[in-house]
């Protein structure tokens, strides 16, 4: 009897103590909803800002900038990151410190978007000091209204006559900051180093795709690890194959090696890009130390052998030259066999005046100008050679003028290598990703699609003519 009741007890008192219990419990419900709801109001605030709420990008909220999607098809991808932000302005102040201009330095922002690089800039250089570049007609009323007065030129950043704005603005270099759409960010460079032919751009401290970045700033391939010139260029990458046409250009156009300053995650801008990007500065040597460089040569010449040695960049310079040096010779295989013999010479070549001078004067550039002996050059890769030997070599095949001057150099000389059937290395533009075919269409443009098309239907023909022949050579037989 006492087995069967024990049960029966201790099931009443668990029943009596949950009824006293239950009403505490409803009681303490309302509190934790409360905390549960506040804790998820935490969780959203920490995922990160987004762009209409971002407070480095606008303190006052109102309609006309709380709404702004940014294009794709023009790049917009915007740096929140307020520590990202002050890491690159004091980058910049670096880099224009070290131009050793005047206390005042005209500067220039290209796509400063809705101000995050632009009001700190403006609070340091000041609103005559300071010039945006802005394609989006969205953001020019914003930026009007958080900087009264500005002057802002709504155009292309390909489209700005760079060389017309420096002497609008007393004739002083002009100090580039920005955040450079990754399309067309190689193409931005080259405009840049065709303005300062004309001393209109002194540096350029802009923020790039992490590759292209390691293009400008790239060695050449199989390089000892000791030297020490490109050490803070490339961060100890050594002996790179990325190094190409923009690591030539940007070698020879800059004072020092192009450096890259950091690296920024993708998590820092708004919408967040699938690749990671780098700061780079470029610190252009002027009219008068490109003159000094090239000491007689042609920058046509030099660009021809660029596009002809990188236009085959895995054979030899012997072979991927021969086409153009009989196009100079004229077809005279005489001529292209004493120039041949002219790299083959014991010792190597000698360097003009001016570049032994800068030899003997520990110049980096003129360091490595100098060809191997006994023909060694002919032998050698495009991705081997220096910019200086690259100098060099164009010496040795089309000779130099008497006077040392700067024909030929103009605001299109290595822009014009984008489009128009005069393309580059493909390396150099990154294309865009192929998301849907609308977008990859308007992104590559009407004439890069035409001439896609065109190359397309001449390779199709060209097989055709090659089935044909192989069809009528089997008749044969």
């Amino acid at each position: 009897m006492r087995i069967i009741l024990l049960p029966f007890l201790l099931l009443s008192s668990i029943s009596f103590s949950s009824a006293f219990l239950l009403p505490t419990f409803l009681v303490h419900l309302p509190s934790l909803a409360s905390s549960s709801s506040s804790s998820s109001t935490r969780d959203d605030r920490d995922i990160g800002p987004p762009l209409a709420t971002n407070t480095a990008l606008s303190k006052t909220k109102s309609k006309e900038d709380s709404f702004i999607i940014p294009k794709q098809s023009l790049g917009q991808n915007f740096l929140w990151c307020e520590d990202t932000i002050a890491k690159v302005i004091r980058s910049f102040e670096k880099d224009v410190a070290s131009t050793k201009l005047s206390n005042s330095p005209t500067v220039v922002e290209l796509g400063p978007g809705q101000g995050a690089l632009t009001s700190p800039l403006f609070k340091t250089y000041g609103l005559k000091s300071l010039t945006a570049v802005e394609l989006d007609d969205r953001f020019v009323p914003i930026l009007h209204s958080k900087f009264p007065g500005i002057n802002i030129i709504s155009s292309d950043c390909l489209k700005v006559n760079y060389t017309s704005l420096s002497i609008d603005k007393g004739g002083s270099p002009l100090s580039i900051i920005g955040n450079l759409p990754y399309y067309i960010s190689s193409q931005i460079l080259f405009t840049l180093a065709d303005a300062s032919h004309f001393n209109s751009v002194s540096s350029a401290t802009v923020m790039v795709q992490l590759e292209v970045g390691k293009r400008v700033c790239s060695p050449p391939a199989n390089q000892p690890k000791n030297h020490n010139v490109f050490l803070k260029a490339t961060g100890g990458d050594y002996g790179s194959k990325d190094y190409g046409i923009l690591s030539v250009v940007f070698s020879m156009y800059t004072a020092e090696p192009a450096s890259r300053h950091f690296d920024v995650q993708p998590d820092r801008f708004t919408p967040i890009p699938k690749v990671t990007s780098t700061l780079i500065s470029l610190k252009f040597i002027g009219p008068e130390g490109l003159r000094r460089r090239l000491a007689g040569v042609k920058i046509d010449d030099f660009r021809r052998v660029l596009k002809a040695a990188f236009g085959m960049r895995r054979k030899r310079v012997g072979n991927s030259l021969k086409d153009l040096v009989l196009q100079v010779c004229d077809g005279d295989k005489d001529k292209v066999t004493e120039i041949m013999r002219q790299g083959a010479s014991i010792p190597a070549p000698r360097l003009p005046p001016y570049a032994e001078a800068d030899a003997k004067s520990c110049d980096y550039f003129a360091l490595n100008q100098r060809l191997p002996a006994e023909g060694k050059v002919w032998g050698m890769r495009a991705e081997e050679l220096w910019a200086g030997q690259f100098i060099e070599l164009t010496r040795m095949i089309f000779g130099e003028e008497e006077k040392e001057c700067m024909e030929g150099l103009g605001e299109g000389v290595w822009r014009r290598m984008k489009g128009g059937g005069d393309n580059e290395e493909a390396e150099d533009e990154p294309l865009p990703k192929r998301s849907t075919p609308a977008k990859y269409r308007k992104a590559l443009g009407k004439e890069e699609i035409e001439a896609r098309m065109a190359k397309a239907v001449s390779k199709r023909r060209r097989k055709a003519a090659a089935l044909t022949e192989s069809d009528e050579y089997s008749k044969s037989c």
